[in-house]
């Protein structure tokens, strides 16, 4: 209960302070999602060179339960990717059914969020239950209209990003913020 009074005043005080401020929010604060691919040579990640999500496809960010909602348009666009399967066994399907699907990935692959051409965080996407390790940080994983943001339990000062005034800023900024 404490969080959620303490998400509330948080909002309330960026959106109070964005209105009478003298200083105008520049609109342009263009949040990024991009797919960082572990390599098989290296084992290194590498960013892929154009962002899967922007703000444009963003319709809503609900802080309560952090699930992003996409638009009907970027749903489709993502929903008609062609995804071909490469596994073989059941387990190896059940990866690729986890992490966000929609946006072809899949566990070990990680995400990075940017603003503006800088980058915020990164974190995982979901990986299947029959893994015993469970990656640090926020994880990524599809929901019904979009994404949805999973804090680790284990590691609650994770949960720090939720509270990142740049990111609050730029989907309040956006006109993205609702609960």
């Amino acid at each position: 209960m404490k969080r959620f009074i303490g998400w509330i005043v948080i909002i309330s005080l960026i959106l109070i302070t964005a209105r009478s401020s003298s200083v105008t929010i520049d609109s342009s604060e263009l949040i990024e999602i991009y797919v960082l691919r572990v390599t098989e040579e290296t084992g290194h990640y590498v960013r892929e060179e154009n962002p899967v999500i922007n703000s444009m496809d963003i319709e809503s960010y609900n802080t309560i339960t952090h699930e992003i909602i996409l638009s009907k348009g970027c749903l489709e666009r993502l929903n008609n990717k062609v995804v071909t399967s490469k596994w073989d066994t059941y387990e190896e399907m059940l990866i690729e059914n986890l992490g966000a699907h929609r946006l072809g990935a899949t566990y070990p692959d990680k995400y990075a969020v940017y603003i503006d051409g800088e980058e915020i965080y990164t974190g995982w996407f979901e990986p299947p239950v029959f893994i015993s390790y469970y990656p640090p940080g926020i994880v990524m994983a599809d929901s019904e209209f979009g994404l949805v943001l999973k804090p680790n339990i284990l590691e609650p000062e994770e949960d720090q990003i939720f509270e990142d005034e740049r990111l609050l800023r730029a989907f309040a900024t956006n006109d993205l913020i609702k609960n």
